[in-house]
C-alpha cells in the first residue's frame, strides 16, 4: 500500500480544514445581519421568487440565485467529498474554477459598489473553500500488480 509522504498529508489536512471553516463561516453568513437583510433571508426570497414565477422572467435574478445555490453546494460538499477530490483531478479543478469565479464575482461586487458584514461573510466561505482546494494534493495512482 502506498502512503503519501508526510507532506501531503498536511497539506491534505491543511486544505480539509480550510474548506471546514468555508462551511462554517457559510453558516455563519446566514446569521449576520447588516442594516437591512440577514442572510437566511436570502433563502426565502429565493423561494417567493420561485413560487411567484417572477423568477423564471428576469435573467439576472436566475443568474444571481443559481449562482448562490451553485456555491452553496459547492461550499458545503467540498469537505464531505474530499475522498473524491483527491482521486479526481478533473473534479478538483472544476470546483476550483466554480469557486473561483463566485468568490471573484463577490469580491467584484464589495470592491465596486461597497461591502456589509452579509457580503463579506458571503465571500470568505468559497474564498476559504478554494484555498482549501488548491492545498490538497492528489493521491498517487496505485502501483501496478507485482511492484512493490
Amino acid at each position: 500500500m502506498n502512503r503519501p509522504p508526510l507532506q501531503s498529508q498536511r497539506r491534505n489536512q491543511i486544505g480539509f480544514g480550510l474548506m471546514l471553516l468555508g462551511v462554517a463561516v457559510f453558516i455563519a453568513f446566514h446569521f449576520v445581519s447588516s442594516r437591512s437583510f440577514v442572510g437566511w433571508k436570502a433563502w426565502l426570497e429565493f423561494y417567493d421568487e420561485t413560487r411567484s414565477g417572477r423568477l423564471l422572467k428576469d435573467q439576472t435574478g436566475l443568474l444571481i440565485y443559481s449562482g448562490f445555490i451553485t456555491l452553496s453546494l459547492v461550499v458545503i460538499g467540498c469537505p464531505s467529498g474530499i475522498h473524491w477530490l483527491r482521486r479526481s483531478r478533473l473534479l478538483k479543478w472544476v470546483l476550483v474554477v466554480m469557486t473561483l469565479l463566485s468568490a471573484g464575482t463577490i469580491w467584484y461586487f464589495i470592491l465596486r459598489y461597497g461591502s456589509n458584514s452579509v457580503l463579506l461573510t458571503l465571500a470568505t466561505a468559497p474564498t476559504l473553500t478554494l484555498a482549501g482546494l488548491l492545498c490538497l494534493k492528489p493521491e498517487p495512482p496505485p502501483s501496478p500488480p507485482g511492484h512493490s
